[in-house]
C-alpha cells in the first residue's frame, strides 16, 4: 500500500518529529513553511543571494544550508507528493530549522544535511503510519484528531465521514478503492472546492475528513445518493457515520511551528477548540448509529429526529444504557423525563406505587439519564418465568404514572399533559437483547406519532416506522429488512407488504417489488395504493396487458383519481392505444393533476402518433419551459422537426447532449419515464432521430444539396 505526504502532515506531524530531533540535534526554531498559490516561496530571513541559491536547491528537491544564517531547509522530497503542481514543479512544503549550531559540520554539508533530511522525513512517515492505520474495526485513528484540530486553528469547516465495507478483501487495492470513492463523491458535490482527504484505514472500513464544506444538509442529502449509486455498493459499501465537526478557531492563523519544547496547552487559542470533545463525540455518533440500527447517519440527521420531537441528549441516554451490561430477561421505555427528577428516580421512594395490580409493574430497576436530556430509558428485569404473563403496555403506563406523581400534577393537568412511552422486552420475536435499547427508542417514535400519549411496545407497526427512516436515509437494504421484520410480526399486512415493494424497486429489484405488490392486492382487494404501484411495476417490466388492468382496478376504487390516470395513460401510450390515452390524460388535465409537466409530455406524444403536430409541438415546449433537461420531450420535438418540418439544423441542436443528459438525469424524478418500454423510450426516440437525421444527410450528398 502507497505512502503519501501532504502539506498538511507538516503542520500535524512536525511539531511531535520537531521535539525529538531537538533532543539530539541543537537547533533553536524550527517553522514550516508552504509555497504559495501562485508558485512564489515565502519570504525568509536570508540575503538575495542565499535566497536564490535556496530556491534552486528546492526546485531540485534539495536540502540547503544557510552558513551565514545558521538556518537548513529541509524540502518534502519529490518521491513523497501526492499531486505535483501543473505546469511547475515546486515542493509541497519544506521544515526551516533557524539557529543551527556551526559545530555540527560545516566542512562536510552534504553528508549531514542528507542523514538529517532522511531521519526528518522518516519519521514523519513512521508517525503518519502509527496514526493512520488501526488494527480493528470501531477504532477511530489517531490522524483524525490532528486534521480536524489543524481545521480549526485555520478556521476551516470539517466532516468526519466513516465508511464500512463488507469485506476485508476491499481494501486490498487501496488505490483503487480510495480512487473509486472520490470519483463518486467529486461527482455528487455541487461545490467543487471540497477537500476529501483520507486519514484512517483499517480492514473493511476507511476514515475520511471533508474539509471546506459548511451545508450540513447538502452533505446528508449526498450521503444518501451515495448508498444508491450500485458502482460503490459493487465495492461492498456496507455504512456510512458523517459527523459535522463543531469547533470555534482563532481569529488568526500562522503557518509557523510552536517552539521546540512548547505544548499546546501553553497556547491560548489551542483552548478554543477541545478535540478530546469532538472525538468522544464522534464515538457517540458511531454508538447511535449501531444502537438505532442505521447505517447510514449523521450527527444532523440524528438531531433532526430530536428536533422532531422534542427531545434533547437523546444520544448520551441511548449510549449509557446499550453500555450497561444489561439482564438476559428485561423490558425498557423509553420517554420524556426531565432531569430535574433524575435525583427522586434514583431514590426510588416506595411510597410511589403504579396503579397497576400486577405485582410485576411496580418498580424499575434502574434509569438512565444525563444531566442536559429531557429524556430517560427505564429498565427493569423480568424473571424468565414471568415474562408470558408481562403486561408490557401496563408497565408503560406505570411509568407514565410514576413521572406524573414526581412532577406534582393533578388528574386535570395529568390528562393534558401527556408522556409517550416507547416499550421494548428482550424476549420479543425479531428482537435481540443489544436492540432492545434502540428498539424502545423507535416504539416511542412510533407512540410520538399517534398524538395519544399512550404506551406502545414494540411491533409490526414500529418496525414500519423504523423502515421509512431508513428509506428516508437512502438505506434501502435495511429498510426491506425492517418491512420483511414487520411482516414475520403481521404476515397478512397489505400496508407492509405496499411499503416493502417501494424499497425494493428503489433498490431496483422490480421483479420482487412486483410480488410484494402483487400480495399486497391480493390481501387487500380495496387497497388502492397496491394496484396503483403494481401498474407501476408492470409498466416498467413491459407486461402492459397486466398494467391497464391493475390501474382500471385502481381507478375503480377511486375513480378520476389525477395520478391513475396519468399512470393509465402511460401505459396506454406504450400499448398503441393513442384515442384511450388522449381521454384520459385530458380528464387528468382538466382536475390539474401535478405535475402538470408529466402530463403535457405524454399528451405531446399522443397528439404526436395521432399526426397532430402543432398540439404536440406545443406541448412539448410547455414541458421545456418548466423542465429544460427533460430529455423525452427533447427527443421528441427534436423527432418532430425532422419528420414534419425537415428542420436538420434545429433538430440537431436539440438532439445535443441527448444521450449523454439522458444518462445524467435518468435518476431524475421527471425523467424516470425515460426506462420505459415503448413510446416513453428515450433510446428509441433516439435511435429514430439518428436514423431519419443520417438518411437526410445522405440524402442531400446525393443530391449534391
Amino acid at each position: 500500500m502507497k505512502q503519501y505526504l501532504v502539506p498538511q502532515d507538516i503542520l500535524r506531524l512536525g511539531p511531535e518529529v520537531m521535539e525529538e530531533l531537538h533532543r539530539v540535534f541543537r537547533f533553536e526554531k524550527a517553522t514550516c513553511w508552504f509555497p504559495s498559490r501562485e508558485g512564489e516561496f515565502p519570504e525568509v530571513e536570508m540575503s538575495p543571494r542565499q535566497m536564490e541559491r535556496a530556491e534552486r536547491a528546492l526546485l531540485e528537491g534539495r536540502p540547503f544550508w544557510d552558513l551565514v544564517g545558521a538556518s537548513v531547509l529541509l524540502p518534502m522530497p519529490d518521491k513523497l507528493l501526492e499531486h505535483p503542481r501543473i505546469g511547475k514543479k515546486l515542493p509541497l512544503g519544506a521544515f526551516l530549522l533557524k539557529g543551527v549550531d556551526h559545530s555540527v559540520g560545516a566542512d562536510e554539508p552534504e553528508r549531514w544535511l542528507a542523514l538529517l533530511e532522511s531521519w526528518v522525513w522518516e519519521r514523519v512517515l513512521e508517525k503518519r503510519k502509527s496514526y493512520f492505520y488501526v488494527p480493528h474495526e470501531g477504532i477511530i485513528p489517531q490522524y483524525i484528531s490532528r486534521v480536524i484540530s489543524i481545521n480549526a486553528q485555520m478556521k476551516q469547516a470539517s466532516c468526519v465521514l466513516h465508511l464500512g465495507f463488507k469485506h476485508a478483501r476491499c481494501l486490498s487495492d487501496y488505490d483503487r478503492l480510495i480512487a473509486s470513492i472520490k470519483k463518486y463523491l467529486n461527482a455528487l458535490f455541487k461545490k467543487q472546492d471540497v477537500c476529501l482527504e483520507l486519514c484512517g484505514v483499517s480492514p473493511a472500513e476507511l476514515w475520511c475528513v471533508l474539509t471546506g464544506f459548511e451545508d450540513a444538509g447538502e452533505l446528508d442529502s449526498v450521503l444518501a445518493r451515495l448508498s444508491a449509486l450500485r458502482q460503490v455498493q459493487g465495492l461492498g459499501l456496507e455504512s456510512a457515520v458523517l459527523c459535522h465537526v463543531e469547533y470555534a478557531g482563532p481569529e488568526k492563523f500562522h503557518q509557523s511551528m510552536p517552539d521546540a519544547g512548547k505544548t499546546d496547552s501553553d497556547d491560548p487559542d489551542s483552548n478554543k477548540f477541545d478535540c478530546q470533545r469532538e472525538m468522544a463525540r464522534l464515538e457517540s455518533i458511531l454508538s447511535i448509529s449501531d444502537i438505532l440500527g442505521m447505517p447510514l447517519f449523521s450527527d444532523k440527521r440524528f438531531r433532526d429526529i430530536e428536533i422532531r420531537f422534542g427531545l434533547s441528549g437523546t444520544g448520551e441516554v441511548l449510549v449509557s444504557a446499550a453500555s450497561q451490561k444489561l439482564p438476559r430477561s428485561f423490558v425498557a421505555a423509553f420517554t420524556f423525563f426531565p432531569s430535574a427528577l433524575l435525583e427522586s428516580a434514583n431514590s426510588q421512594e416506595s411510597t410511589c406505587k403504579s396503579p397497576s395490580d400486577n405485582k410485576n409493574n411496580d418498580y424499575f430497576d434502574e434509569v438512565h439519564t444525563s444531566e442536559n436530556s429531557n429524556c430517560a430509558i427505564f429498565i427493569k428485569k423480568v424473571p424468565f418465568r414471568a415474562r408470558d404473563s408481562f403486561d408490557l403496555s401496563g408497565w408503560g403506563r406505570a411509568i407514565q404514572y410514576y413521572i406524573q406523581v414526581k412532577e406534582h400534577l393533578d388528574k386535570k393537568d395529568a390528562e393534558n399533559k401527556k408522556y409517550p412511552v416507547g416499550i421494548a422486552a428482550s424476549w420479543q420475536q425479531t428482537l435481540k437483547g443489544d436492540m432492545v435499547p434502540g428498539a424502545s427508542f423507535w416504539a416511542f417514535v412510533h407512540a410520538s406519532m399517534l398524538d395519544t400519549g399512550d404506551a406502545v411496545a414494540f411491533d409490526h407497526t414500529t418496525w414500519q416506522v423504523r423502515g421509512d427512516e431508513l428509506l428516508t436515509a437512502g438505506s434501502m437494504r435495511h429498510a426491506c429488512s425492517a418491512y420483511r421484520k414487520a411482516i414475520r410480526l403481521q404476515p397478512r399486512n397489505a400496508e407492509l407488504y405496499n411499503s416493502l415493494g417501494v424499497a425494493l424497486v428503489q433498490r431496483g429489484r422490480r421483479k420482487e417489488a412486483e410480488s410484494a405488490f402483487l400480495k399486497a392486492s391480493q390481501l387487500d382487494p380495496d387497497d388502492f395504493m397496491a394496484f396503483y404501484n403494481l401498474c407501476g411495476i408492470q409498466h416498467a417490466l413491459g407486461q402492459l396487458e397486466d398494467a391497464e388492468t391493475s390501474c382500471s382496478r385502481a381507478l375503480e376504487i377511486r375513480p378520476g383519481d389525477p395520478a391513475a390516470l396519468v399512470r393509465l395513460g402511460a401505459v396506454l401510450v406504450d400499448s398503441g392505444k393513442p384515442d384511450d390515452a388522449a381521454a384520459c390524460l385530458e380528464k387528468a388535465l382538466e382536475q390539474g393533476e401535478k405535475p402538470l409537466p408529466a402530463v403535457w409530455r405524454l399528451l405531446g406524444i399522443v397528439y404526436y402518433s395521432q399526426g397532430r403536430w402543432s398540439q404536440a409541438k406545443r406541448f412539448f415546449e410547455k414541458t421545456l419551459k418548466v423542465l429544460p433537461g427533460d430529455t423525452l420531450s427533447r427527443a421528441w420535438l427534436a423527432l418532430g422537426y425532422v419528420e414534419h418540418e425537415r428542420d436538420i439544423s434545429t433538430a440537431r441542436r436539440l438532439g445535443a447532449g441527448l444521450v449523454s443528459g439522458s444518462k445524467a438525469g435518468s435518476g431524475a424524478r421527471d425523467s424516470g419515464a425515460s426506462k420505459m418500454p415503448g413510446s416513453l423510450s428515450v433510446h428509441a426516440v433516439l435511435s429514430r432521430l439518428s436514423a431519419l437525421i443520417a438518411q437526410s444527410s445522405l440524402d442531400k450528398e446525393k443530391t449534391g444539396g
